[in-house]
């Protein structure tokens, strides 16, 4: 009897014996064909699946390594089919699955997670080439590997959407591919906190369904919080994680959902993630809250959608500051409406705790528990309608006024705001006796009622703003403003407030001409005396204009501060010490050896040490104090003196690391041209959005720069030819009031000029240069409007704008307000800020997103980010003027635009051509051949001539498409490593290391090089690894040998 022949198996193939013969048999068969050895060589079983023979060698080997780690975790059922039925047991969906599973769960637990995301691919190489159905071969990309040993849906629902986002597929919920690249490593980092902590039943859901368990609110509402919760202040993940599963979720069920840290309103959501430290259950009841009263809020109609979320806000930070400290203990089995309502003890000694009361805070306390913390006031006069039915219930006359009033401003009715806060005010102070007592007196003569007995009308509002919190702000003291302006206007008078207010002292700002005024009322009744000195210094300082003089802005800071000392420590003083203020006033600071003095400066210090005030804060106490006590020629005190140094050099430091980074100034930059592209603007808001264009570009002061007049813009030597260097004078406060010079010339050295008697360091160089000609076109455009202004020191200055017929000058606060809310609609939540713009300014990255703009419109795109990744890409300080010059190394024979940006593909193009590099998709009519033609007719006929022949070039050329596969880095790599680095020894050797253009291009196309390849490892690793285990092996790649 003939023996059976014996099956020859090759070594490799040969370790799958162990597990299953028809296995090994079956890997024998796939690895005999690859027997011919030829570098980019293909087997195929059949037409639709191909493998290079390095890839299926690495599958096979990989896929071995995995098999021992499985054979006791796999069922036994399967185990046996595969025992039987080898490779053909795994075309089963089913046992197709828990295969997968468990090769990568444990593989990844035994070995490493990149050593199971090899063994998937070889796997599903290797059952490719077996069955030949080229559905189960891996995906180009292996992102989604990474998700596989925690649950299999996941990662193929992860596959899928990355697929959509490169492929595009036309849907609204697609995120672009960057946007879901970000998204995706997020819940990356997270995965492994989450499988840990989220509660079983959720967890068994999220492996079994994926992003399918996020359908149910409650999973989606636990796996974010609990993300959010891990990664504040832990975990650095590229966006934030309830952002980035909201993003996964809207994409994957082809639906919007917002985060679950949102809370949700009619017209608006806002984001209160932060509040996810506190616990689920606690945060949970703390948005039901929030959502319960922004919704009272919006049926109120008497709130901006901007208020309500300010209120909010606010509301929610200091709700979370009590749960972290004085509620910390009692939050167990309670709502946090609960909690407050039943602990008004600790929630009062809280808000005690603050200089300035919590305005949003208290309403949001009273609209909740009113029985408890006092009686919400509605003012619901947001209609026009209820406005003037208010009015008129108070009388025909008043209502007959305010309407003359109003249409006087020649302004829309949503921007008289200010001048309604008068009606509104009463409103909802209505039950009280004083302002009650204001209305009957509206009611008999109208506005005027409330200037006859020494204008008691005007005294008993203004006392009513001043000792209700309101009046802590001086926003909240516009009603009174507005009732005085009425009045003025009814009565053609020019009646001040100190008029009808004994102890008010009137400021009028220098740089606006719009006047404020601080009520000294406190001080005037416990220290006449003080006050009379304190209007002294004032009027004095108001008039002053020797060496001395200050700004009103100042003057008013100083005076403010004192009031605040005598009012805080007036608790602290004796009677003896009171009656030595009334009787001699600042000079009582100098009685006893300045022992009063040194009493207010030593309960400064020691609120300073106990935290209550900053010290920051405390230093301008103390200063303000020494400011006014000189005035007076009483000596100054520096004992108890606090130190702000430690501060000052915290701050410096911090300041350095909250610089804006480049890719947030290119999204400021962004939104600001597109701002300005908008119709309809504002006078302030396109005066503002030019402010803040010059502002970004320069880094200059905020206030120096608001106040800059007509003279401010000068040029210095002008020739007869002409050239001329423009020069702007900045006045600086803080610099002893010295004026800087900032000149613009070719250059970059510091010179001194004489200016004004004084000589004064200026600034030159190209980074600012640019912005001349936007403060040229600045002034072109509001000198008209500037020359309107009824102050005759302002009507030369740039910054000026209309508000109805009124002529005001742009300030800090309102530039501020303006250009954050403007930013803030086209997405940008990065506040505005001067000090965080880098001192040289931006003016390079700004000429960059500028010019690109006009590109990005055409492309269609809309939102910053898009803009940053598509746009404005940047490798270091790469320019196109540095790119073009690498080129003219390799042939400076045509001129052309230069591509920032390479092309990936998987496959060659149809049409295209081989170059060394990569493909060539360029036509034969296309501009760079008919370029070429011309620069070369001369030494080739022009049918001969079929391509621009330039494969330096390529790199840069928008025709250029680069292959992601090992073949096509083994070229880059043979051009990196062996051309380039012939040429750069044959540039030394020429003229050594001169630093020559020709040096310095070969450099870039160097640069270019490893830009190409660094791209290429995010998108497609295993090319990169294959491709230089083949130039190792091989060498120089063919088509470079000739070079």
């Amino acid at each position: 009897m003939a023996r059976p022949k014996k099956i020859q198996i090759a070594t490799i193939p040969a370790e799958f014996v162990q597990y299953s013969e028809v296995l090994a048999v079956q890997m024998d068969k796939l690895w005999k064909q690859s027997l011919p050895v030829k570098v980019v060589e293909q087997i195929s079983v059949n037409d639709n699946v191909t493998l290079t023979i390095g890839n299926f060698r690495r599958s096979l080997i990989n896929f071995q390594k995995a098999m021992p780690y499985l054979m006791d975790s796999l069922p036994v059922e399967l185990l046996t089919d595969i025992k039987r039925f080898g490779l053909d047991a795994l075309i089963d969906k089913n046992n197709r699955d828990k295969f997968e599973w468990e090769l990568n769960k444990q593989v990844a637990l035994k070995i490493s997670p990149k050593a199971a995301a090899s063994a998937d691919i070889g796997f599903f190489n290797i059952l490719a080439l077996h069955t030949g159905n080229v559905q189960l071969k891996p995906l180009p990309f292996e992102l989604h590997l990474k998700f596989k040993p925690y649950s299999i849906p996941l990662a193929r629902q992860i596959a899928n959407m990355y697929e959509r986002a490169t492929l595009g597929d036309n849907s609204s919920h697609t995120l672009s591919k960057m946007r879901l690249y970000h998204s995706i490593h997020s819940l990356i980092e997270m995965l492994p906190i989450l499988w840990v902590k989220l509660p079983a039943d959720v967890l068994k859901r999220f492996i079994e369904l994926g992003l399918d368990c996020l359908i149910e609110n409650d999973d989606n509402a636990i796996i974010e919080h609990l993300g959010v919760h891990e990664s504040i202040n832990k975990r650095k993940i590229p966006t934030k994680f309830d952002d980035a599963l909201a993003n996964l979720r809207s994409m994957h069920l082809n639906q919007t959902f917002p985060p679950y840290s949102h809370v949700i309103l009619k017209r608006q959501s806002i984001d209160i993630s932060r509040a996810m430290s506190l616990s689920y259950r606690e945060f949970s009841s703390l948005k039901v809250l929030i959502e319960t009263v922004g919704s009272w809020y919006d049926d109120d109609g008497n709130k901006s959608d901007a208020t309500i979320s300010e209120n909010l806000n606010s509301t929610v930070n200091h709700i979370q500051k009590l749960l972290e400290s004085g509620l910390k203990n009692i939050t167990e089995n309670s709502s946090i409406q609960m909690i407050l309502t039943e602990n008004p003890d600790i929630v009062n000694k809280y808000i005690s705790s603050f200089q300035n009361p919590p305005h949003a805070f208290n309403a949001f306390l009273k609209r909740i528990a009113p029985k408890i913390y006092g009686e919400y006031l509605l003012v619901d006069l947001r209609s026009e309608e209820q406005f003037f039915t208010y009015i008129q219930s108070i009388s025909f006359t008043f209502m007959t006024e305010y309407r003359r009033y109003l249409d006087s401003q020649k302004a829309p009715a949503y921007k008289l705001s200010n001048q309604k806060s008068f009606a509104k005010y009463l409103y909802a102070h209505q039950k009280n006796e004083e302002i009650s007592t204001v209305i009957q007196m509206l009611k008999g003569k109208g506005i005027r009622g409330l200037a006859e007995n020494n204008g008691h009308g005007f005294f008993l509002l203004g006392k009513h703003i001043e000792v209700t919190a309101e009046g802590e702000s001086i926003t909240n003291r516009q009603p009174i403003r507005a009732a005085l302006e009425m009045y003025n206007f009814i009565c053609n008078s020019n009646v001040k407030i100190n008029h009808f207010l004994p102890f008010t002292i009137l400021f009028e700002n220098e740089n606006d001409g719009i006047s404020s005024y601080v009520d000294f009322s406190f001080v005037a009744s416990k220290y006449k005396c003080v006050f009379d000195n304190l209007l002294e210094y004032a009027e004095v300082s108001k008039t002053r204009t020797d060496s001395n003089a200050k700004q009103i802005l100042t003057v008013k800071s100083h005076l403010t501060l004192t009031q605040i000392i005598f009012k805080k420590y007036h608790d602290t003083l004796n009677i003896d010490d009171i009656e030595l203020l009334n009787s001699f006033g600042i000079y009582a600071l100098a009685k006893f050896n300045n022992r009063l003095l040194k009493h207010f400066r030593q309960m400064i210090l020691r609120d300073t040490n106990s935290k209550i005030l900053k010290s920051s804060y405390a230093v301008a106490m103390q200063t303000a104090l020494n400011q006014v006590v000189e005035f007076f020629e009483v000596d100054k005190s520096d004992t108890f003196r606090v130190s702000n140094s430690k501060t000052q050099k915290l701050a410096a430091r911090n300041s350095n690391r909250d610089l804006y980074s480049f890719e947030q100034v290119v999204h400021i930059a962004y939104a600001i041209e597109k701002c300005l592209r908008r119709e309809n603007l504002t006078n302030l808001q396109k005066l503002s959005l030019h402010a803040a264009r010059i502002l970004l570009k320069t880094g200059w002061n905020l206030t120096p720069t608001l106040e800059l007049d007509c003279d401010d813009l000068v040029y210095f030597d002008t020739t007869f030819q002409g050239n001329k260097t423009a020069a702007v004078r900045l006045f600086k406060r803080r610099a002893n009031y010295k004026t800087d010079w900032v000149r613009f010339s070719a250059d970059d050295k510091k010179q001194l000029i004489n200016a004004d008697s004084a000589l004064n360091e200026y600034e030159t160089g190209k980074v600012t240069a640019a912005v001349i000609s936007n403060l040229e076109f600045i002034r072109q455009m509001t000198i008209g409007i500037a020359e309107k202004h009824t102050k005759p020191n302002l009507q030369r200055r740039i910054f000026a704008y209309k508000n109805g017929q009124k002529v005001r000058i742009l300030n800090t606060q309102s530039f501020t307000s303006c250009i954050n809310k403007m930013l803030k609609s086209e997405g940008i939540h990065e506040s505005f800020s001067v000090t965080k713009i880098r001192k040289k300014g931006m003016n390079y990255t700004y000429r960059k997103v500028a010019k690109n703009f006009e590109r990005y419109q055409k492309a269609g795109m809309h939102t910053p980010q898009a803009f940053y990744q598509y746009y404005l890409r940047m490798d270091g300080a790469e320019t196109e003027e540095s790119l073009t010059k690498a080129t003219t190394v390799m042939g400076d024979f045509f001129l052309r635009d230069i591509s920032d940006n390479v092309i990936f593909v998987s496959k060659p193009p149809i049409g295209s051509k081989q170059t060394p590099t990569g493909r060539c998709t360029q036509k034969h009519d296309s501009v760079v051949v008919t370029e070429f033609k011309k620069k070369n007719r001369n030494f080739f006929k022009e049918d001969e001539i079929s391509g621009c022949a330039n494969f330096g070039a390529c790199l840069f050329c928008d025709h250029f498409r680069c292959i992601a596969d090992a073949e096509h880095v083994w070229r880059l790599l043979s051009f990196e490593k062996v051309v380039i680095q012939r040429m750069i020894s044959a540039s030394y050797s020429i003229g050594g290391n001169d630093g020559s253009d020709q040096q310095r291009s070969i450099e870039k196309i160097q640069l270019r090089v490893k830009s190409i390849l660094d791209d290429l490892a995010e998108i497609e690793p295993r090319a990169i690894e294959n491709g230089k285990q083949i130039f190792n092996e091989h060498g120089v790649h063919q088509d470079w040998e000739v070079v």
